[in-house]
């Protein structure tokens, strides 16, 4: 009774500290704090904040603090760490152990005929009250090192799938950053001829209204001016809006906080007419054939077919009979031991009865397995050439479309630049001037945008074939050395992938 009191009494204490442990505790404010703090650090970096971006550093900033870019870098770390430690399960086990044992009485003991039933010993003692214990087990399965081996094979090929995807991740990343840059581009440079519209849009209204008032201009006349400047200055604040959403969609692609400045490089007062949209002269063929070579979700499903191949092999190897080995070193510090030391061993052969009888239904999973990975290649092959042929088109399309807005915007640049003159000459009234005007900053925007349309549709072209801007990571990089490697690679791309005139 005694011992038992005692029991419960050493183990109230320490239930009292699981409970503890495991009760639920309230979220502390200033650790919420402290911690939301060092993401926001995280996720928007200080480096080059403020600095004016070409295209080259945008996409080299992206490429080094996109967010979704360091989390697909960051599961390609895991993956390889995971298939590093996936080829220790192939060495032996081995533990050790040391022991204190006791009891609280003499641990004698006696022994009874099985034929008399009359006690043959008295009660003796062989065991020490207290000893000390220790061993030294290595075993080694042989069947499971070598699927350990195999599984190790598979983990190095996981690695390289997460490598592919993290690939995949990157020409996303490029590809967006290479699109909003032209999109932020053309609402920093009409941000400003906006707003200065908008407002002359308002101060002519106004006037409008106090010549009514006046009698200087007839009532009807008045109000279909008056409408006519409405409808354009609804059309310029819609064009604002949309001007806004870029540069703000833009800033989350490059890890910039949304009330950053963003200066972009449009010193260039000629940077519309002055750039001429990439060349296009490869054949269908061969950029599918590009395509089916270099895009990541090909050189997946090329990895996925050797691990399916491989778990096909796996379910039959793992049907063999099991033999494994233990090899222990012993210490007993019994004082009635004839030996304290010692050494054993056992080998032994076992056969899973249970894998044997499931090994047709495990079989023909597995094969199913890689049958599906055949279809899923097979599928994607299609699915990758249609998506270049339909990219090479949007992208000829939009080519085209940028050109007739080309027109459209001289003609109407055109039609205001009379306008002006007839106004200052007296042959037109303001209102009618302030509209052509509008009709002409409308025309441009619609034309920049059209630009920065055909260079998205270049964009998604390019991540369409699997051509890397840039490979590797960006930590440790500085950006003007991935700066420099993406203007060089785009270059290059332009200049000789899609030219013909390279690989």
């Amino acid at each position: 009774m005694y011992n038992r009191t005692k029991c419960v009494a050493y183990a109230l204490p320490l239930i009292a500290l699981l409970a503890a442990c495991s009760s639920n505790q309230a979220l502390e404010p200033s650790e919420m704090r402290r911690t939301i703090a060092e993401d926001m650090r995280v996720a928007y970096p200080p480096e080059v904040q403020g600095e004016v971006l070409t295209l080259e550093m945008a996409i080299a900033r992206g490429i080094k603090y996109n967010l979704d870019a360091k989390v697909a870098q960051m599961e390609n770390y895991v993956a390889r760490k995971e298939s590093a430690l996936a080829g220790y399960d192939a060495l032996p086990t081995a533990s050790l152990t040391a022991s204190r044992i006791g009891r609280n009485n003499p641990g004698g003991s006696s022994s009874r005929s099985l034929q008399t039933g009359v006690q043959s010993l008295e009660p003796s003692i062989s065991t020490d009250q207290y000893r000390n214990t220790a061993s030294l087990d290595a075993s080694w399965n042989l069947l499971d090192a070598g699927l350990a081996i195999a599984r190790a094979r598979g983990a190095s090929d996981r690695e390289k799938v997460s490598m592919e995807r993290r690939r995949k991740v990157f020409e996303d990343v490029v590809t967006a950053v290479y699109a909003a840059y032209w999109r932020a581009a053309a609402a920093q440079r009409l941000q400003p001829q906006i707003r200065d519209l908008i407002a002359a849009t308002n101060t002519e209204t106004k006037k409008l209204d106090a010549a009514v008032k006046a009698g200087v201009i007839p009532f009807g006349d008045a109000k279909t001016l008056k409408g006519t400047l409405l409808d354009k200055r609804a059309a310029l604040m819609t064009l604002k809006d949309r001007l806004l959403l870029a540069e703000a969609g833009l800033k989350a692609l490059i890890a910039l906080p949304p009330g950053a400045p963003l200066r972009l490089d449009i010193s260039d007062t000629d940077w519309l007419e002055g750039r001429s949209l990439p060349r296009l002269s490869r054949s269908d063929d061969a950029l599918h054939s590009i395509a089916l070579m270099h895009r990541p979700e090909m050189h997946e499903q090329f990895l996925n077919k050797s691990i399916s191949a491989r778990n096909v092999k796996l379910e039959i190897f793992s049907t063999f009979p099991g033999a494994s080995a233990v090899l222990g070193a012993k210490h007993d510090a019994n004082s009635f031991l004839a030996e304290n030391d010692w050494v054993d061993w056992t080998f032994s052969l076992t056969q899973s009865i249970t894998k044997l009888l499931t090994l047709p239904a495990r079989y023909q999973r597995a094969k199913a397995d890689q049958a599906l990975t055949e279809k899923r290649r097979a599928a994607l092959v299609a699915a990758v050439m249609t998506q270049v042929t339909l990219a090479r088109l949007r992208f000829e399309y939009l080519k085209e479309f940028y050109a007739a807005a080309t027109e459209v915007d001289e003609n109407s640049r055109q039609l205001a630049r009379r306008a002006a003159g007839f106004a200052k000459t007296g042959m037109m009234a303001t209102p009618q001037k302030v509209v052509a005007e509008i009709d002409a900053a409308i025309t441009g925007a619609n034309r920049m945008v059209a630009f920065g349309d055909a260079q998205e549709a270049y964009a998604q072209l390019v991540s369409s074939l699997g051509i890397d801007i840039w490979s590797g990571d960006g930590d440790g990089v500085a950006l003007p050395e991935i700066s420099s490697t993406v203007r060089r690679n785009l270059q290059a791309l332009e200049n000789d992938v899609l030219t013909g005139k390279g690989g």
